[in-house]
């Protein structure tokens, strides 16, 4: 709800600011003085570390996937960009066409 308010309103949108510190002081963090959507999404990426929530933010923002180790960076507008569709997921549906 912070990144929606903090989208539609601004950074200094007195709600997406309350929002915002009220998961960043829950861990004794210091307050943030403005909602910029990109504390939020920080923020957001350190609560939900490890459950699998950054990839869909990733494709939701239409942003690069980061490079890791050996692997490069992945543009948006590169076909690896979307997973392909699981060859049981294709077996089972003759009308599905793989992406």
């Amino acid at each position: 709800m912070a990144e929606a308010r903090a989208r539609v309103n601004g950074p200094t949108y007195p709600q997406a600011l309350a929002l915002l510190n009220a998961v960043r002081t829950r861990s004794a963090g210091t307050p943030y003085t403005q909602a910029t959507v990109n504390n939020i999404l920080l923020e957001r990426r350190i609560e939900f570390l490890g459950e699998g929530t950054h990839n869909m933010d990733i494709m939701r923002l239409n942003a690069p996937i980061l490079a890791m180790s050996s692997v490069g960076a992945v543009a948006p507008s590169d076909p690896l960009y979307v997973w392909p569709i699981p060859s049981g997921e294709l077996q089972a549906n003759a009308l599905m066409t793989r992406n």
